[in-house]
């Protein structure tokens, strides 16, 4: 990778002049490097879900009417050039650098929540869609989405408040579209280098410099420019759902373009969507309870936080203090979640009947016990596979604690065979083999790499939607243990043949990371 990047800064001006990968480098304009794309990294270019990006605002609505004019694209491409610069020999990271935004709908973040518009969750029904599956490769799939979501260290993104790819790229190009970039980005990069192989870190004056973008871009999402498109857009899609003109769950794959085109013909957003596009001068941004005069548009700023981040910032740089790059802008809310992996109690095997089969007399015994055991541990939410004795083992916690058990079909048992039959001889050699090689498949069945993706998507969306609070999670052996592998090597074939039923871990997280899984209950 690196002889390919250095071949890429020839004599030549270099670098493909579209977006489209060709055999030669991806040049970036802005921060003025050149990358030849992997094979792997070509076929994501080329795919829909980046192509869409394209006619994204990456400013959102107030591109409608300002000079920050760039697309999602152009941004994902910056971050791209980035990553490829600190870290080139790293292809998982690359590869989230390009797929890092394409959970995102129309203006970027403007609609977030509006119809129940959620662009992580979007992020993570793209991330696991054939057609980016198939792009990857051989490319480790969980890997790339955690970092993608900070989960792991990494100069794309963190947790922890400290400078990444992601907000660099976008505070450069916003202070470049505006005109008030003070040196060109080719020699702002100059001052950043890769602290270990996780952070961002930047000598004295380049830190002070960017903390002063960091000032800029704060008051630009304070400012009237911004909030009073965002408002007007959000009311507008609302009204456009609510008069059925839109159906919610189709937000998402829109882009820009489109959803302007759907507000201009409905008869209950066309006028103020003409108004927003033709006369966006019309348009005042107050206080609430403020009036104004004339025949402006009134908006409610009801969020003052971006306006006094901006304060705060202006307020270091008056005082003298030098910022290094590793200082928090806000808060480390390190929010701890507890999920209880139980495995379900005993239930007597029925050939063909893996959904249906519930718990024996035993095993109901068993789930009374866990039930007594767990019922202090102040678990408000439960979740399940949707086979029934999954759900019968956390049914009478569940019940203690006034709750419903919900099923979830990600959470359902790895499939060994399918309808090949195995022998007893033979099932736990093929058992060993799926753990020894995560991505071998046995006929009819499922890898382990295919299990522990859907099995950890469905546990990243625990942690944001309740981050902070006690799960609990009915589960089998097979996919608990290749969940839990997906966080940490030693949760292997052998941690999979010591399990009992039922058995509880339980695991911690914290900020969102994997810190570590205690077992607190077994059959013994």
């Amino acid at each position: 990778m690196k002889r390919e990047k250095e071949s890429a800064r020839g004599t030549r001006p270099g670098g493909a002049y579209g977006q489209m990968a060709g055999p030669n480098a991806l040049r970036d304009p802005l921060w003025g490097t050149a990358n030849v794309p992997s094979a792997a990294e070509t076929k994501l270019l080329r795919t829909n879900a980046l192509r869409r990006l394209h006619f994204v605002r990456h400013a959102g609505p107030a591109a409608l009417h300002t000079q920050h004019t760039s697309s999602r694209l152009q941004h994902t491409l910056g971050v791209f050039a980035l990553i490829a610069h600190f870290a080139p020999d790293w292809p998982e990271l690359r590869a989230a650098a390009l797929l890092h935004d394409v959970g995102h709908g129309p203006f970027s973040h403007a609609l977030e929540g509006v119809g129940g518009f959620d662009h992580h969750r979007r992020s993570e029904e793209v991330l696991h869609s054939p057609e980016i599956r198939q792009a990857l490769g051989g490319l480790n799939a969980v890997e790339v989405f955690d970092l993608i979501e900070g989960l792991r260290p990494n100069p794309l993104r963190n947790g922890e408040w400290v400078l990444h790819a992601d907000h660099l790229d976008s505070w450069v190009r916003s202070a470049a579209s505006f005109g008030i970039l003070p040196k060109p980005a080719p020699e702002l990069l100059r001052g950043y280098r890769l602290s270990g192989s996780s952070y961002l870190e930047a000598d004295r004056h380049t830190a002070e410099l960017t903390l002063r973008l960091i000032v800029h871009e704060a008051e630009y999402h304070a400012s009237a420019d911004n909030i009073g498109p965002v408002a007007v857009l959000r009311a507008l899609t609302l009204r456009l759902i609510e008069a059925g003109g839109l159906l919610p769950d189709r937000l998402g794959d829109l882009a820009d373009e489109g959803l302007l085109h759907m507000l201009r013909q409905h008869s209950a957003t066309a006028a103020e969507t003409a108004r927003l596009l033709e006369r966006p001068h019309e348009l005042a941004v107050v206080r609430r309870g403020e009036r104004t005069s004339g025949r402006r548009t009134a908006v409610l700023c009801a969020d003052r936080r971006a306006e006094q981040t901006a304060r705060r910032l202006r307020r270091i740089l008056a005082g003298g203090r030098r910022m290094g790059m590793r200082d928090r802008i806000g808060g480390n809310r390190q929010e701890e979640t507890r999920i209880y992996l139980v495995r379900h109690a005993h239930s007597a095997y029925e050939h063909g009947r893996e959904r249906e089969r519930g718990l024996s007399e035993q095993g109901r015994a068993d789930a009374e016990r866990i039930a007594l055991r767990l019922r202090n541990e102040g678990i408000r939410i439960f979740v399940s596979s949707p086979y029934r004795r999954a759900v019968e083992t956390i049914a009478p916690l569940a019940a203690a604690a006034g709750q419903r058990v919900v099923q979830h079909e990600d959470l359902r048992e790895r499939l060994v065979a399918g309808d090949w039959e195995l022998g007893p001889e033979n099932f736990r050699s093929e058992k060993q083999r799926c753990y020894a090689d995560l991505d071998y498949r046995p006929p009819g069945g499922e890898s382990s790499r295919e299990a522990a993706e859907r099995g950890i998507a469905v546990l990243r969306g625990l942690l944001r939607t309740h981050a902070g609070e006690r799960i609990a999670i009915g589960t089998h052996g097979d996919i608990m243990t290749l969940m839990l592998n997906g966080f940490d090597a030693q949760y292997d074939f052998e941690f999979w043949r010591r399990l009992t039923m039922p058995d509880v871990y339980c695991a911690l997280f914290a900020g969102g990371r994997f810190v570590r899984a205690e077992r607190i209950e077994g059959d013994g």
